[in-house]
């Protein structure tokens, strides 16, 4: 479950980036509420006391949260404070993290620091991966810190730790900690633990059987969906005229997409192997590789977002190059994926189309006759 987690987190900090790009250097940020969802993006503000009814997603550099949240929060942002209550899970990634207020479901977080008041019960369970991690709160469920310093003083059910240095202080209570063998602890007098358990280094044993088949959880779906809406809309809304641009020229280029995406796909490992080939060429195979990888990642997203608008052209007769559009089309070829064989060919042939209406519109803007 970490590993999925800590995927989700990268891709929501990765995607996530061009998005506060977007933000406002005022304390004002943008906003806009889709049924009763709440989203935010800005440089530094804070979110008033209020109750959100569903989700909150916010984005920014220093963000105060005091709104009473009915369902999950995904967070992005430099500096966070949660100071109010969350009814379900939350999702936190950045470099220093405050949790005040209770969360009554499970909490994630990736980030630098990390810091639970003593004021603040997670009644669910807490999965972190940070430098440092202060815990002075109380967590119903199990503590799961994967970083270098942990520092206790709170309340666990249980708490398993792979971290260099782990301090129990003054009045902690854990009832199970488990632990790396290799950790350097500092245990108070005052601190309760009824067991603890020192868990070796893994090592890989030289034979293995077969190994047990690989689940994907519904959790790791989920967030795979939301990190693909975050590149889809980071997409639309920083690159707008040239992905609008690139869908909408496959009304009279298809064929001509098709094959110059077919053609950039072949000739793309040939002029690798000959850059390679020839000695001073590596430094130019090597950017080319990270540009060729851009691309493929940026039409990828267009494909949803072409998707979307075509599916609304056929059924409605209208165009929509709006948000709404981005949303039904990386839905929908989103779940088109998960139908075997038949959905991957069907996402890598749009990604492919995508990819040459994308270097057909990049050709064309960039060598416009003023």
């Amino acid at each position: 479950m970490k590993k999925y987690v800590v995927v989700f987190l990268i891709l929501f900090f990765f995607c996530g980036a061009a998005l506060v790009a977007l933000a406002q250097s005022d304390e004002k940020p943008d906003t806009m509420q889709i049924h009763k969802d709440h989203f935010y993006a800005g440089e530094t503000y804070q979110i008033p006391k209020t109750e959100i009814e569903h989700n909150l997603f916010a984005i920014g550099s220093t963000l105060k949260n005091k709104a009473n949240v009915g369902k999950d929060v995904f967070i992005l942002g430099n500096n966070y404070t949660q100071s109010g209550e969350v009814q379900g899970n939350s999702f936190l990634c950045g470099n220093k993290i405050w949790i005040e207020k209770d969360v009554f479901g499970d909490v994630f977080i990736l980030s630098n620091y990390v810091e639970i008041s003593p004021d603040s019960t997670i009644h669910g369970n807490l999965f972190v991966f940070s430098s440092t991690l202060t815990m002075n709160g109380s967590v119903e469920g199990v503590v799961q810190f994967t970083g270098d310093t942990m520092r206790f003083t709170g309340l666990s059910t249980g708490a398993d730790i792979n971290a260099n240095t782990i301090i129990i202080e003054d009045n902690a209570k854990i009832h199970t900690l488990r632990h790396n063998s290799n950790a350097s602890i500092s245990l108070s007098d005052s601190a309760v633990i009824e067991n603890i358990d020192s868990k070796p280094i893994p090592v890989k044993p030289e034979e293995t059987k077969t190994p047990p088949k690989k689940e994907f959880p519904f959790q790791a779906k989920i967030f795979s969906l939301l990190a693909a809406l975050f590149i889809a809309f980071a997409v639309y809304y920083v690159f707008h005229k040239t992905s609008k641009n690139s869908v909408e020229g496959l009304k009279k280029n298809f064929w001509t997409s098709l094959g110059i995406g077919i053609l950039f796909l072949v000739a793309l490992p040939v002029c690798l192997l000959v850059l390679l080939i020839i000695g001073f060429g590596w430094k130019v195979a090597i950017a080319l590789l990270f540009g060729s990888i851009a691309c493929w990642m940026f039409a990828h997203a267009i494909a949803g977002i072409a998707l979307g608008y075509y599916v609304f052209l056929w059924t409605t007769k209208k165009e929509r190059f709006d948000w709404l559009s981005v949303l039904t089309g990386v839905v929908l070829l989103y779940f088109v994926r998960w139908i075997p064989i038949v959905g991957a060919l069907i996402s890598i042939l749009l990604t492919i189309i995508m990819l040459g209406a994308f270097l057909r519109i990049m050709w064309i803007e960039n060598h416009q006759v003023e």
